[in-house]
């Protein structure tokens, strides 16, 4: 019974030195990104114009919706579309019988 409590005891100890190093590396960390804060661009300055890319979405492609052919840019292989998400990727079949969809980016398929 004594040794079980040494052991304990022993344990105990080693996990409160663990925990007050772990507590050290956190100062450690706040410190560097506190002092590095200047360095990581602000998501604030970015304007409108810079947002808008020239990739097709969505909301411009109005042609691929749900129940289109479309084909893989990459491997030319024909998938119907299932889902269009509004991240602009789409949920795709591939006509085989697998449990589960492709899913590709709206910019990586085509209509023929």
């Amino acid at each position: 019974m004594y040794l079980i409590m040494l052991v304990w005891g022993v344990l105990n100890i080693i996990l409160f030195f663990k925990i007050w190093s772990m507590t050290n590396d956190v100062k450690e960390l706040k410190d560097y990104i506190v002092n590095n804060k200047s360095s990581v661009p602000s998501t604030h300055s970015i304007s409108e114009q810079e947002i808008k890319t020239d990739e097709p979405s969505v909301k411009d492609n109005n042609e691929i919706k749900k129940g289109s052919v479309v084909y893989g840019k990459k491997d030319n292989k024909k998938y119907t579309v299932v889902n269009v998400h509004p991240n602009g990727k789409l949920l795709l079949d591939d006509g085989t019988d697998k449990p589960y969809y492709d899913e590709l980016p709206i910019d990586e398929v085509v209509i023929k």
